[in-house]
C-alpha cells in the first residue's frame, strides 16, 4: 500500500493523533531515495546525500538513519531497501520523519558525516534550505496503523531544499512499515458443546474470549468466520455468511465440530479451540418381522428376525405378543429372537425403543398346525377302456392335515398334476391313454407318500386296406401266400382270415397265411378284439384248370362233282389252300389254346386256334398241341401231300425303274418253280392283259409309265398268280416366266424356271443373280436349262430389259441456315446435280418421299446471286419456314424408283422474352444488386443506372427507370422492359462519438437513426456490423443504415483523429511456465515515457513500471513472490512525445 503524506497530514494538522490501545510490533525499512537539484559540476550526474530520522508516537525517541551519498541519474529513484528499526509491544499508530539532505558537488564517493560534513567544494541544495550541517527539517508523518497489517505499506516523504541555478533542490523517500499485533493474532476462545438428537437445533454456541477480531482497537483489520466439520473428521469448511462472534448452528443430522477463524487480508488465519455437538440417531421402525418357520406341525420353538429399520443411540428391539406393546417376551440389539417357544398360533410383535424415541410395531403369526396320513389304496369305476373316456377315483384310508388336499398324478408320485380333491373322490378324470396314477396328501406339515392304480386305454384296431397275395393266378394244386397290408392291430387284437365272407369261419390268424384252393377262392381278413373288429380287406385267388389232351387233327373235304363225293384234301398243287382241324373232347380250358408248327412238333409257329389254313408249295407235315397257364399236351400231326406244278414267282426286278421316254430296261423274275410243261409269261398293263413276252426276262421300251405283270403258265396244275412291276419314264417340260424390265441398280435374283433346280445362262448371269450394271443399258437373253434324276435335259429362254435409273443429287445448298419467322431462305442445288431426259428433281418437306411436295425442277438454268458471288445454272427454291424444318430433293420418273435423298435444315428462331417486375426502391443509398428475372437466362439488361447487368440506385437516382432485357439467339433479338422506382430514403442519420476504455469499447461512434420503421441494420465501411462501432481507429468512416422496410441512407465523412483514440491492452496472461503467454507484455516504444502500476482488490500495490515503456511482467509481486490466479487492476500513464499525457485504468487477469 502507497501512501502520500501530504494527504495523511491533514488528519495530523487536525490534531487527529490516533494511539491504539492494543499492543502492536512494527518494522521500518528505507525502501528508496529521490532528488532533484541543480546538477551544478556539469557532470550530468547528481551527487546527493541524505539523511533521515524518524519516531512514533508512542515515546520511542528518534532514530537516525545512515548517511546516503551517490552519483545518480537526476530526477530519478535510487534502492536502498535497508531496514531502520523494530519496535514490540508498542502502542503506535503514527511515524514522524525528519531529513537532512544537500548536493555534495567533488566530494568523490561517500560524505563523511562523521568529520564535520565537509567537503572540497561548497555544498549547495541543502534541505532545509538555509541549514546548516546536522540541521533537520520535517519530511511529514503518517498513520500507518490504518493500513493492513502483516505486509509491507510504502509511505512517501519529502523536503525542498535552497534554490539554486534557479531550481529548488527536491529530496524524497520511501519509507515501508510492516506492522502486526504484538504477539500474534488472538483467535479467542468458544464454547458449546452439547448432545442432541438427530433433526434438533442446538443451543447458540457462545464466545468465552473475542479475540483479536473483537478488539477495536485495531481498527477493524481483523473478522470472524465460523467453520464447520461434518462428521468430526478433521476436514473443516467455511459457513456462508457466519462472520459474527457467536452463530447459532440449524438442525443437525450428524455429529458435527465447529471453530472460530480469525481473518484478515494479509495475516495468516488464527484458529479457536473447537467445539462439539453430538448428534444422537433416532431409532427407525422396523418393517418386518421374520419368524424361521411361520408354521410348525408340533409344539416347539422358531427364531425370529427383524428387517428393516434400524436402531438409534441407545436403543434395543423389544418383542411383545398380544399386541404391539403388550406382553414383553424378550429383547434384543441384533434383531434375531432365538428359542421363543410355540404352544398354540400366536401374534408376535416388535418395537425399537431408545434414547430419541420408540418406534412403531412390525408384527407376524406363527402358526401350530396338523400332519396328514397316507393313502392305502386308490379305486376306480373301470380300470379298462376301449377308447378314451371319463372315471371316477376314490381314495381309500389315510387323512389330510392343516391345509391339506389330496393330490392326483400321472406317471410317477408327483410326476403329472392331474387334479385335486378335499373329500378324496376325483370324479369325471378323462382318460386318454393306459397309465398309472398316484394319489397323496399335501398340506402345510407334510406330504404323504403315494399309493396307485394303474388303468388300461385299450387302443382300437385300424382296418386293413389290401391283401398282398404272391400269385393270384395259380394252377390247381400250387400254394400262395397272403399277406395283410395297412391297418393296426389294437390291444390284445389279431388278424384273422376267412373264405367266402368276412363272417365265414376263419381258417387262420397273423399277419399272413400260406393256401392251395383247388377251385378260385375269395379271401377275407380282418382285426379282432375285445374292443371290437374291424372291416374286412378281401382278395381272390384264381385257380386254372390243366390242360387237355388232342385227340386228332384232320383236314378239311371238299366236294368233288365228278364223284359226287366229298374228298379229303390231303393231295393238293403247289400253293392251293388246306384248312386243317384240330379235335378234342370238352371246353377249351381259360388262358389255353391250340398251337400249329410246321416240319416239327415247337418248330415254326404257323397258327393258333382249332383250325388253320395253309398253303404248301411241297408236301408237308403239320403239328398241333394244347398250350396254356399249366403247361401243354402231346403234339398230334396230319401230312398234305403236293402234286407236281409251277411255284409262283414272288418278286421281278428292272435293270432301270426311273428313265427318260425312249429308253429300255431288262425285266426279271427272281424266285419260284416251273412245273413240267409250265413256262413264264409276260404281260402289259395288266395280269393276262396282252402278252408281250415269255421266259424268266423281257428288255421292253416303254413309251409311258407302264406296269408289267408275269406268271407261271402250262403245266398240270396250270396258272400260277401273277407278279408285277412299274416301270416310270420322264417327259422334259421346260419352262421360263418372263422377265419385267429392271432398273440398272437393282440386282435380280433369277427364278421362274420350271421345274425348279435348273441353271441360268447369259450376260451378266452369275450364279443365278443378273447384275444389271455388268450387263448394261438394254435387252439381255436369259436361258433356263434343267436336268432331272434320269439325266434328261431340257432349256428355255426369255428376254430381259435394263432401264437408266434416276440419278442421286450430290450438293444442296442454302443461302441462310438459320432465318428468323417470317423470313425467307433460297435452297439451291447446283451444276454438279444432272438429270437424264424425261426426269424431274422433286423437292419434299419434313420426311423425304413422305413429306408434303414443295416443287419440281427440270434441270433450271437459274441464276442466283449470293454477295457479291452469282452462282449459274441453279435449280432453286424459295422456303419461308415458320419453324425449324427439314428440306429434301431427289430425281423422280421413268419406271425406276425415286434416287436416294440429300437435305438440309433451315432452323427458324422465334423469340419471345420476359422479364419479371422489379421490385421498388427505398433511397438511393440502397446497395447495387445483379438483375435477374430474364426469360429465357442469359440475355443482357440495360438502361439509367445498369452496368454490366448490375443496378446501381445511386446512379440511376430517384425516379421511375426503365430497364430493358435483351435476349439473341442466332440472328433474331427480341426485347422486354420492366420499371425500377427509386425513392428518397426517409431515413435520417447523425453520429456522436463516446470515449471508453479500451477494454470497456474504446472510442465508440454511435448512429442514430430517425424517421425508419421497425428494427435498424447496420454495415459499415470496415465491414462491422451493428451499432455503436467500437474501437475506432484514426481515419474517415462510412456506414449504410437499413430498416424493417428496406430502406437505405448512407452516412459517410466520419472523421476520427488521434487525439480520441484509447489504448489497446491485453486483458488476460498465463503465467504456467509453458511458453504460451507467460509474460504481460507491453510495447510503448511509441512513447516518450511510460509509467505503469498494478494493484490487488484490497488495493494493495503488487507489482510496478516506472522507468521503461517496454513492460514485461511475469506474474510476480513486488517481493518476487508468485501471485494467485485473480483479477488485478492497472493505472498506466503513457507521455506522448508530442502532447500531453494519457492515463487510463483496466483490469488484468492472471490465469494458472
Amino acid at each position: 500500500m502507497k501512501r502520500f503524506i501530504s494527504i495523511l497530514l491533514l488528519f495530523i494538522s487536525a490534531g487527529i493523533l490516533i494511539k491504539i490501545n492494543g499492543q502492536i510490533d512494527y518494522q521500518v525499512k528505507i525502501y528508496e531515495l529521490y532528488s532533484a537539484a541543480d546538477d551544478s559540476d556539469g557532470s550530468g550526474n547528481e551527487d546527493p546525500t541524505w539523511k533521515l530520522r524518524i519516531e512514533d508516537n508512542d515515546g520511542s525517541g528518534w532514530t537516525n538513519s545512515s548517511c546516503y551519498h551517490t552519483s545518480h541519474p537526476y530526477n530519478n529513484w535510487y534502492s536502498v531497501d535497508e531496514l531502520l528499526y523494530s519496535r514490540t509491544n508498542c502502542g503506535a499508530t503514527v511515524l514522524y520523519t525528519e531529513m537532512e539532505c544537500w548536493e555534495e558537488d567533488g566530494c568523490g564517493s561517500n560524505c563523511d558525516y562523521n568529520s564535520g560534513w565537509t567537503c572540497l567544494n561548497n555544498d549547495d541544495g541543502k534541505a532545509p534550505a538555509g541549514s546548516s550541517n546536522g540541521t533537520f527539517g520535517s519530511s511529514g508523518s503518517f498513520l500507518f496503523t490504518i493500513d493492513d497489517p502483516c505486509q509491507w505499506n510504502e509511505y512517501e516523504i519529502s523536503i525542498i531544499g535552497e534554490v539554486n541555478n534557479g531550481v529548488p533542490a527536491s529530496y524524497k523517500a520511501k519509507v515501508w512499515v510492516n506492522w502486526e499485533p504484538n504477539g500474534g493474532i488472538d483467535p479467542g476462545i468458544i464454547s458449546g458443546d452439547q448432545i442432541i438428537c438427530s433433526g434438533v437445533n442446538p443451543t447458540q454456541l457462545s464466545s468465552v474470549d473475542d479475540g483479536t477480531a473483537g478488539n477495536a482497537t485495531y481498527g477493524g483489520h481483523f473478522s470472524y468466520q465460523w467453520q464447520q466439520d461434518i462428521g468430526c473428521t478433521g476436514a473443516f469448511s467455511d459457513i456462508a455468511g457466519a462472520d459474527f462472534q457467536t452463530y447459532s448452528p440449524g438442525a443437525l443430522t450428524q455429529s458435527t465440530c465447529f471453530r472460530r477463524k480469525t481473518i484478515s487480508n494479509n495475516c495468516s488465519d488464527v484458529f479457536s479451540n473447537s467445539v462439539t455437538i453430538t448428534v444422537e440417531s433416532p431409532s427407525v421402525a422396523p418393517t418386518l418381522l421374520t419368524p424361521s418357520s411361520s408354521t410348525i406341525c408340533a409344539v416347539g420353538t422358531v427364531d425370529l428376525t427383524v428387517s428393516g429399520g434400524s436402531l438409534g443411540t441407545g436403543a434395543s428391539w423389544e418383542l411383545y405378543s398380544s399386541s404391539c406393546g403388550g406382553t414383553l417376551i424378550a429383547s434384543s440389539v441384533t434383531g434375531v429372537f432365538s428359542g421363543i417357544n410355540i404352544s398354540q398360533t400366536e401374534d408376535f410383535f416388535v418395537l425399537a425403543r431408545g434414547n430419541c424415541n420408540t418406534t412403531n410395531c412390525a408384527s407376524t403369526t406363527v402358526t401350530l398346525e396338523i400332519p396328514s396320513t397316507a393313502p392305502t389304496s386308490l379305486t376306480a369305476t373301470n380300470d379298462t377302456l376301449c377308447s378314451a373316456g371319463d372315471i371316477d377315483f376314490t381314495v381309500v384310508g389315510g387323512s389330510i392335515g392343516t391345509g391339506a388336499i389330496w393330490e392326483l398324478f400321472s406317471g410317477s408320485c408327483s410326476g403329472t398334476p392331474i387334479t385335486t380333491s378335499s373329500n378324496g373322490t376325483f370324479s369325471n378324470v378323462m382318460i386318454s391313454s393306459s397309465e398309472t396314477y398316484y394319489v397323496r396328501a399335501n398340506g402345510n406339515c407334510n406330504t404323504s407318500t403315494c399309493t396307485s392304480i394303474d388303468i388300461l386305454v385299450a387302443t382300437n384296431s385300424t382296418s386293413p386296406s389290401e391283401i398282398i397275395v404272391t400269385d393270384t393266378v395259380i394252377c390247381d394244386g400250387d400254394f400262395t401266400t397272403l399277406t395283410v397290408n395297412g391297418g393296426t392291430l389294437g390291444t390284445i387284437a389279431e388278424w384273422v382270415w376267412h373264405t367266402d365272407s368276412c363272417n365265414s369261419n376263419s381258417i387262420g390268424t397273423g399277419n399272413s397265411i400260406v393256401v392251395s384252393p383247388s377251385t378260385t377262392t375269395n379271401y377275407f381278413v380282418r382285426s379282432e378284439s375285445i374292443c371290437g373288429n374291424t372291416n374286412c380287406a378281401n382278395d381272390s385267388v384264381i385257380v386254372i384248370p390243366n390242360y387237355i389232351e388232342l385227340d386228332s387233327l384232320s383236314v378239311d373235304t371238299i366236294w368233288n362233282p365228278v364223284d359226287s363225293i366229298w374228298e379229303f384234301q390231303d393231295t393238293v398243287c403247289p400253293n392251293t389252300d388246306v384248312d386243317l382241324f384240330a379235335h378234342f373232347v370238352g371246353t377249351l380250358p381259360l388262358n389255353y389254346n391250340i398251337t400249329w408248327y410246321e416240319g416239327a412238333c415247337g418248330s415254326v409257329i404257323v397258327g393258333v386256334g382249332d383250325s388253320i389254313r395253309v398253303n404248301p408249295d411241297t408236301t408237308t407235315t403239320y403239328f398241333a398241341r394244347m398250350i396254356g397257364t399249366c403247361g401243354f399236351s402231346t403234339c398230334k400231326s396230319i401230312t398234305i401231300e403236293t402234286l407236281p406244278g409251277s411255284i409262283a414267282a414272288t418278286y421281278m426286278t428292272a435293270s432301270n425303274n426311273n428313265f427318260c421316254t425312249g429308253g429300255s430296261t431288262i425285266l426279271t423274275i427272281n424266285d419260284g418253280n416251273l412245273g413240267p410243261g409250265a413256262q413264264w409269261t409276260w404281260y402289259e398293263g395288266s395280269c393276262g392283259g396282252p402278252i408281250i413276252g415269255f421266259g424268266s426276262s423281257i428288255t421292253v421300251t416303254p413309251s409311258s409309265t407302264t406296269m408289267y405283270y408275269a406268271r407261271s403258265t402250262g403245266g398240270g396244275c396250270g396258272t400260277t398268280p401273277c407278279v408285277s412291276i412299274l416301270i416310270n419314264t420322264y417327259d422334259l417340260n421346260v419352262y421360263q416366266v418372263p422377265y419385267d424390265s429392271l432398273c440398272s441398280s437393282n440386282t435380280l435374283i433369277l427364278d421362274g424356271g420350271f421345274p425348279l433346280g435348273g441353271t441360268y445362262s447369259g450376260t451378266g448371269v452369275n450364279n443365278g443373280l443378273f447384275d444389271p450394271l455388268i450387263a448394261g443399258v438394254g435387252s439381255h437373253s436369259i436361258t433356263y436349262t434343267y436336268t432331272d434324276g434320269n439325266n434328261c435335259t431340257d432349256a428355255a429362254t426369255e428376254t430381259i430389259v435394263v432401264l437408266q435409273n434416276n440419278p442421286d443429287p450430290l450438293n444442296i445448298n442454302s443461302t441462310a441456315y438459320e432465318i428468323c419467322n417470317g423470313n425467307s431462305a433460297t435452297i439451291y442445288l447446283d451444276t454438279t446435280n444432272t438429270l437424264i431426259a424425261g426426269r424431274d428433281w422433286v423437292w419434299y418437306e419434313n420426311a423425304c418421299g413422305t413429306g408434303g411436295i414443295l416443287d419440281s425442277t427440270q434441270n433450271d438454268t437459274d441464276s442466283l446471286f449470293i454477295g457479291t458471288d452469282t452462282l449459274l445454272d441453279v435449280d432453286i427454291l424459295l422456303v419461308s419456314p415458320s419453324t425449324t424444318t427439314n428440306y429434301y430433293v431427289r430425281s423422280e420418273g421413268g419406271e425406276c424408283p425415286p434416287s436416294a435423298c440429300i437435305g438440309v435444315t433451315i432452323d427458324v428462331y422465334t423469340l419471345e422474352t420476359h422479364v419479371s417486375e422489379f421490385s421498388d426502391i427505398c433511397g438511393t443509398a440502397t446497395p447495387y444488386y445483379n438483375l435477374d428475372g430474364g426469360s429465357p437466362s442469359g440475355g443482357t439488361y440495360s438502361g439509367s443506372g445498369v452496368t454490366n447487368n448490375i443496378f446501381y440506385p445511386d446512379v440511376a437516382g430517384p425516379g421511375t427507370h426503365e430497364i430493358t432485357y435483351t435476349y439473341t439467339l442466332g440472328p433474331c433479338v427480341a426485347n422486354d422492359i420492366e420499371t425500377i422506382s427509386v425513392t428518397e430514403s426517409p431515413l435520417t442519420l447523425y453520429s456522436s462519438n463516446e470515449v471508453e476504455t479500451c477494454a470497456e469499447g474504446g472510442l465508440m461512434i454511435h448512429i442514430h437513426a430517425l424517421n425508419g420503421n421497425g428494427f435498424y441494420n447496420y454495415e459499415w465501411s470496415d465491414g462491422t456490423l451493428g451499432t455503436p462501432l467500437t474501437y475506432a481507429e484514426e481515419g474517415t468512416y462510412s456506414v449504410l443504415v437499413s430498416d424493417a422496410n428496406n430502406c437505405y441512407s448512407l452516412l459517410d465523412s466520419i472523421t476520427i483523429d488521434s487525439d480520441l483514440k484509447c489504448i489497446e491492452m491485453p486483458n488476460t496472461f498465463t503465467p504456467n511456465s509453458d511458453g504460451l503467454n507467460d509474460n504481460w507484455v507491453l510495447d510503448f516504444s511509441t512513447y516518450e515515457s511510460a509509467e505503469l502500476i498494478v494493484f490487488n482488490k484490497w488495493g494493495n500495490r503488487v507489482f510496478e513500471s516506472l522507468s521503461t515503456t517496454s513492460i514485461s511482467w511475469d506474474g510476480n509481486n513486488i517481493e518476487g513472490a508468485s501471485l494467485p490466479a485473480a483479477t488485478y487492476y492497472y493505472v498506466i500513464k503513457l507521455t506522448p512525445l508530442n502532447g500531453d499525457p494519457i492515463e487510463q485504468t483496466g483490469p488484468i487477469t492472471i490465469l494458472r
